[in-house]
């Protein structure tokens, strides 16, 4: 998949133009499962944009797009107004982004997010449209939103703060976080208080992802790994088990039932009566930094990347080939499993 790199570009002041991105996507799109449109971000106003202006100028780069005979994922963005959502179901995309919420804190998120599927889902659940969750890698959210895709970062940021998401013993299939190193900010939360029988559970999954757990302490790449591994379970049982999403009012009690929700403009009526898409299969696009990290990908059966325009346009035509082809953004001499 391939990011326009937008938000990137907005917080190191790089500058996107849309018809090389436009001629470059043209050129090597039979490559890509799906592309992102060009957004607008607030520095590109003035400083003064809102962000309904943003989305307005977003909307425009996306017809810019669509004339040139693309087909770009739109995406909606966190405190834009709804109308631009609707605008977007009214113009008929089948698979629409919905991203801009990573940095809320989870209750924030959450109650947004309850606000997206509430509209986008019929009472049973099912969504009117694919969507693609950026930076929505968190297993909480992937168990809780009927996303068809979605980026992570998650398997590498925990890692780095000492943490470690281990399977919950009390809930198959479902996940619950750890602290793997040294800090003492929660102790009841270290691997060390584990119980019994979630000792069990976490046995098993170490020599999964053939880690030893005194190694999870120290190494920060032990946690990427089991994390990653971790990750690809997640997927593989949300493939066996299709999301349908129930209104998440309470974090301790995910699993209530849905609220109905009456959304403006009159068209909840109209996306209840649409056809629901098929989510399967469901897939996880992950980002990676450096040849280690793509190699542990690599290892734990995660072929599935997000890239960003804007780090890759210039690399030559070889160096885009060989990292579809291995995973890798520079040459790299296997040396055996991490």
């Amino acid at each position: 998949m391939i990011d326009s790199g937008a938000f990137s570009a907005w917080q190191s002041g790089a500058k996107i133009d849309l018809q090389l991105y436009i001629n470059w996507l043209k050129k090597y799109e039979k490559y890509f499962f799906s592309y992102v449109a060009l957004d607008v971000m607030p520095d590109e106003g003035g400083g003064t944009a809102t962000p309904n202006k943003c989305a307005r100028a977003s909307y425009n780069n996306l017809q810019v797009m669509l004339d040139a005979g693309l087909k770009p994922m739109p995406v909606f963005h966190q405190g834009e107004s709804f109308k631009w959502l609707a605008k977007l179901l009214d113009d008929g995309h089948d698979y629409i982004g919905i991203g801009g919420s990573a940095t809320l804190s989870l209750p924030k998120r959450v109650e947004w997010l309850n606000e997206v599927f509430t509209l986008l889902c019929n009472k049973n659940g099912l969504p009117c449209v694919k969507t693609h969750g950026f930076g929505m890698g968190a297993p909480d959210l992937i168990w809780n939103y009927p996303f068809h895709t979605v980026d992570s970062t998650t398997w590498i940021g925990s890692p780095g703060f000492g943490r470690i998401v281990m399977p919950d013993a009390q809930k198959p299939g479902r996940a619950a976080g750890r602290d793997a190193g040294r800090s003492n900010k929660a102790p009841q939360l270290h691997l060390t208080t584990m119980g019994e029988s979630e000792r069990k559970a976490v046995a098993k999954f170490l020599k999964l992802a053939e880690v030893a757990e005194d190694g999870l302490r120290e190494s920060y790449i032990s946690r990427a790994k089991v994390m990653a591994v971790l990750i690809e379970d997640l997927k593989q049982r949300r493939a066996k088990e299709p999301c349908k999403y129930e209104r998440w009012t309470n974090r301790q009690d995910a699993h209530v039932a849905w609220a109905s929700f009456i959304a403006p403009w009159g068209i909840k009526e109209k996306i209840d009566a649409r056809p629901r898409p098929s989510l399967a299969p469901f897939k996880i696009f992950n980002v990676a930094w450096g040849n280690v990290m793509n190699h542990i990908l690599n290892v734990t059966n995660h072929n599935d990347r997000l890239m960003s325009y804007l780090n890759i346009a210039k690399w030559e035509e070889e160096g885009l080939a060989e990292y579809i082809q291995t995973g890798f953004p520079t040459p790299y001499e296997y040396k055996g499993r991490p």
